[in-house]
């Protein structure tokens, strides 16, 4: 089945730096390139300061700066940063000690960080749990039907459920979500690590969902 063509990478021109950055594996690695070795340059006084810890994180291990997530490891620095949009994920980094540089580039929604550290500092081990494989199943129209309206998550941000053919739809902040359904009422989202499941009473009505994304638990309320 090709996709709809209601599907498509995210765009966030308000937030340019949350999602609207395109950039390749080569020159990501000039970047860390200048910015890893800056002295002498235009950078290097940014570069200096950018890298400056601000706050420690719960790790006691690691700490922020301007942009980047610095490790200290064995005697050794690291600075790294992530990025994940719709159906994406990306992970920077090098090391302040070796100079060794690092991009990791991936077409899945999940998260690559762990490899990026690992490629950087082989002593910080990869994630060797992963996120288990889901089926789809085919659920008949009058059964999306059901499930089709408005949901309250708060007072001013709402989950709008449609549905276009045979497929079921979630729209929340601009951004149309494809729903895959694995049960009766419960489907998964490709484009992200999400799950969501509507709740029906006994009557067959719906009267909300719940949303499962980035560990945490969301619930909805359907308007009438």
């Amino acid at each position: 089945m090709r996709p709809s063509p209601r599907q498509k990478s995210w765009d966030m021109p308000a937030l340019a730096g949350s999602g609207a950055f395109r950039s390749t594996a080569r020159d990501m690695m000039k970047f860390l390139s200048a910015y890893s070795r800056p002295a002498g340059t235009p950078l290097e006084r940014v570069a200096a300061l950018a890298l400056e810890p601000r706050r420690r994180g719960e790790d006691p291990s690691v700490s922020v700066g301007l942009g980047w997530h610095i490790v200290e490891r064995n005697g050794r620095r690291f600075a790294g940063v992530n990025g994940q949009t719709g159906g994406y994920a990306a992970f920077t980094g090098f090391s302040m000690s070796s100079g060794t540089h690092v991009v990791v580039l991936s077409n899945s929604a999940r998260s690559v960080d762990d490899i990026g550290w690992h490629l950087i500092d082989p002593s910080i081990p990869v994630q060797t749990s992963f996120v288990a494989e889901r089926t789809e199943i085919a659920l008949e129209a009058s059964r999306l039907d059901g499930f089709v309206g408005r949901y309250n998550l708060s007072p001013t941000d709402v989950i709008i459920i449609t549905r276009d053919g045979d497929s079921l739809w979630a729209r929340n902040s601009g951004l149309d979500y494809q729903l895959f359904a694995e049960g009766r009422q419960e489907f998964f989202l490709k484009a992200v690590d999400a799950q969501l499941a509507f709740d029906v009473d006994g009557s067959g009505n719906t009267t909300g969902l719940t949303l499962r994304y980035g560990g945490r638990t969301f619930t909805a309320q359907k308007r009438p």
